[in-house]
């Protein structure tokens, strides 16, 4: 069964107009051809990003994946020749028209057999909270809910967010007014040596993996898409950038995305002075919801603070962890055994450990 199912590559004209037929609480940033464009070249550039597209009539369903060879991932010549696929960086998930079921169903069949053709051995995802329902039409991509996330309602004013707010929140905003910083926003390639510095002493400061340490044209390429899918703000004191944020963005959706503090300014409290100060901006921009997300750990120190800002608003994160093939999955892990390599056993994805 196939009925108007094809998988593009980003750049095609194909994955646009697809994403465009889709209503607009479907529509985010992290589905757009322009957002793979950037990440394929940046991020994922020894594998391919594709967009699975399915169609009935004038409803639409899109699912973008990064496709990765196993052998080429692992470093291991000898390695078994199977592939995986994972979720592009940000959020993964399942986008379609007016919960149509039937469309969902035939999305299914055939993408599980583009699957088996290909012999892909497993998935991986971060799932987008807007994009969970249509796996429930199948039972090969299984989803497991890791902790939880938090989502701010930007329809509502500063003033009512921060009622809601833990009183630590107030209490570091009033520090961070007090010490003189000053909120802006970016344009163009403004600020980018000093956010890229800021960047990089924060991943370096909270020993961040390899994964992390994005080029300086990642930052670049963001922000100056034709699409405006980014938009950068600072905190400066004395005309110092001290903390940046990037926030990815559709009509609808934005993300915290990319940020980083100063050592130095750390009790400024300057993240909690942008956070702020960018819901304001996303409710002038009539932004419906912002999405902080979680911790790296379950209720770790990371979700404790973002959590403060919307006690109310917190809700189950859900990652896709999936075997597509067990009799080739198991085949990888014999080899790895046999040769004696390190593996990450926590993961489904146990060979990825660069």
């Amino acid at each position: 069964m196939r009925e108007d199912f094809y998988i593009v590559k980003a750049g095609d004209p194909r994955w646009d107009f697809a994403f465009n037929k889709l209503p607009k609480f479907q529509q985010d940033v992290f589905l757009t051809s322009q957002y793979a464009e950037i990440c394929s070249k940046f991020i994922f550039p020894s594998s391919d990003i594709y967009c699975a597209i399915q169609e009935k009539n004038e409803n639409v369903l899109l699912y973008p994946f990064v496709q990765r060879n196993i052998r080429s991932l692992s470093n291991q010549i000898e390695a078994p020749d199977y592939l995986d696929i994972r979720g592009i960086y940000g959020r993964s998930g399942v986008a379609v028209s007016n919960d149509n079921e039937y469309l969902c169903k035939i999305f299914w069949l055939n993408f599980i057999n583009y699957c088996e053709e290909n012999s892909i051995i497993s998935s991986f995802g971060r799932i987008h909270p807007e994009m969970i329902k249509p796996y429930s039409f199948q039972s090969t991509f299984n989803l497991t809910e890791i902790g939880n996330e938090v989502t701010i309602d930007t329809t509502n004013k500063i003033e009512s967010i921060l009622v809601d707010a833990h009183h630590s929140v107030r209490k570091n905003l009033r520090k961070a007014q007090d010490s003189g910083l000053q909120f802006s926003e970016g344009s163009g390639f403004q600020y980018i040596e000093q956010i890229f510095s800021i960047y990089n002493e924060t991943i370096l400061r909270n020993r961040a993996t390899k994964f992390y340490y994005f080029p300086i044209e990642f930052f670049e390429s963001l922000l100056q898409s034709k699409c405006t899918i980014a938009k950068l703000y600072v905190a400066k004191l004395d005309d110092e950038v001290v903390s940046f944020e990037i926030v990815l963005l559709n009509e609808i959706y934005s993300h915290s995305f990319l940020g980083g503090t100063t050592t130095k300014h750390l009790k400024t409290q300057a993240n909690t002075f942008l956070k702020v100060n960018i819901m304001k901006e996303l409710n002038k921009l009539q932004i419906k919801k912002f999405y902080l997300g979680g911790g790296t750990k379950i209720d770790d120190n990371i979700f404790k603070y973002k959590s403060g800002f919307s006690p109310k608003s917190i809700h189950g994160s859900f990652i896709d962890g999936s075997v597509l093939d067990f009799k080739k999955y198991a085949e990888v892990k014999d080899f790895f055994s046999r040769k004696n390599l390190n593996i990450e056993s926590s993961r489904i994805q146990f060979y990825d450990i660069l």
